[in-house]
């Protein structure tokens, strides 16, 4: 691609090998990307698939009386948001994990519009008529709770024995450490 405004900023390899998240460096060279065929042509040279940018934020103290599952029209619909553009909403502890005195939670929402996203993160949600603080959700990076490093799980470690998150010493998880005084 001749033309800066075509160029790639970042491409990255997906988790499992088989897509490819690509950053155009501006939204010209994006709007280029998903128009005549262009996207399908780079996947196939590439041969990956394509796979949509989606945003993601925390809904956070949504009374548990809030059934997303019948009432979904009625929250896009009370905060002005198309259908086409919703990918998920769920709470983030299951019910059967929930407290049996709790009465509000914390909810996942997904997006595929950048601008609704942002609109919702700035202005709130409204469910039940009542405002609801939203979110970014700030994605952490991996670590691995046997040795407390990152860039990895635990059932890829190559550590043989545990490390303490608390006091940091081998041989034992912070559910089994005795030195109470860092723990």
């Amino acid at each position: 691609m001749g033309n800066s405004k075509l160029r790639i900023r970042t491409a990255q390899q997906q988790k499992g090998g088989t897509s490819v998240l690509i950053e155009m460096l501006t939204n010209e060279g994006a709007d280029w990307l998903m128009k005549d065929n262009n996207a399908s042509k780079l996947v196939e040279e590439l041969r990956t698939k394509i796979i949509e940018q989606n945003y993601t934020m925390i809904v956070k103290f949504v009374p548990l009386t809030f059934d997303e599952e019948k009432e979904i029209t009625e929250i896009l619909e009370d905060n002005n948001i198309p259908k086409e553009e919703l990918v998920y909403l769920w709470w983030i502890k299951p019910k059967e994990k929930r407290a049996p005195t709790q009465q509000v939670g914390h909810m996942l929402l997904t997006l595929t519009n950048p601008i609704t996203a942002n609109r919702c993160i700035e202005e709130g949600l409204t469910i039940h008529s009542q405002a609801q603080t939203t979110e970014k959700s700030k994605n952490k990076p991996l670590k691995c709770l046997k040795c407390q490093k990152f860039s990895h799980y635990a059932k890829d470690c190559l550590q043989q024995h545990d490390t303490c998150s608390g006091c940091r010493k081998d041989g034992h998880r912070i559910l089994n450490c005795t030195n109470r005084n860092k723990c």
